[in-house]
C-alpha cells in the first residue's frame, strides 16, 4: 500500500505493472526455504498474493530456475496461483530449466496454466532455437494469450505465428503447425 501511495505522490516517468514476486511471498510465509511449501504455507502465500493483487498487481512472478524457489513444487505454485483464477491476473515465471530439461519446464509452466486458467509468459524470453518443431504446436492449444514468445503475445496468435514463419522477427527456421 505504501508503495503504491509513494507511486500516486511522485508517478513514474514511465508506466509501472508491478507483479507479486513468489519468492518474497515464501520468504514471508516460511521459516526455512529449503524444501516445498507445506499447506498452510501456500494458504498464507495465497492470502498475501491476493492481498498484492487487490493493492494492483497484474500477477506472480516465479523464478524456478534460482534457489530458493527452485524448492517449490508444481503443486506449490498452482496452489499460491490460485488467486489469479477468475481473470485476477497472469502467470509469469522463469521456468526451471532453458537447456536440457526445457520440455519439462515448458509441461510444468503449461500445467500450471491449465490449472489456473491463466495467460502465462516465460519471462526469461527463452529464444525457440533448435525447440520450434515441438514447442510451437503447443502454444496454440494453450488459449489465454499463452505464448513463450513475446511476439505472439503481443500481436496475438495468428500474426505472431506469421512472423515465426516467415523470420520476420521469430527465431530462424522456426515453423507453425
Amino acid at each position: 500500500a505504501a508503495y503504491l501511495q509513494a507511486l500516486r505522490d511522485a508517478p513514474a516517468a514511465v508506466n509501472v505493472a508491478a507483479l507479486a514476486g513468489h519468492t518474497s511471498l515464501r520468504v514471508q510465509a516460511m521459516p526455512t526455504l529449503d524444501r516445498a511449501a507445506d499447506a498452510a504455507e501456500v494458504a498464507t502465500m495465497r492470502a498475501l498474493l491476493d492481498e498484492a493483487l487487490d493493492a494492483g498487481a497484474i500477477g506472480l512472478s516465479t523464478g524456478t530456475f534460482y534457489p530458493p524457489a527452485a524448492a517449490a513444487s508444481t503443486d506449490e505454485l498452482i496452489g499460491v496461483g490460485r488467486a489469479l483464477s477468475g481473470g485476477r491476473g497472469l502467470y509469469a515465471t522463469h521456468m526451471r530449466d532453458e537447456a536440457d530439461r526445457v520440455m519439462e519446464s515448458l509441461d510444468e509452466t503449461f500445467r500450471i496454466g491449465r490449472a489456473l486458467g491463466v495467460p502465462i509468459s516465460n519471462a526469461a524470453g527463452m529464444p525457440l532455437d533448435g525447440l520450434d518443431l515441438e514447442v510451437v504446436p503447443w502454444m496454440p492449444a494453450m488459449g489465454h494469450g499463452a505464448s513463450t514468445d513475446p511476439v505472439i503475445e503481443a500481436q496475438g496468435e495468428e500474426q505472431g505465428l506469421h512472423r515465426l514463419d516467415t523470420g520476420l522477427g521469430g527465431p530462424k527456421g522456426a515453423v507453425s503447425p
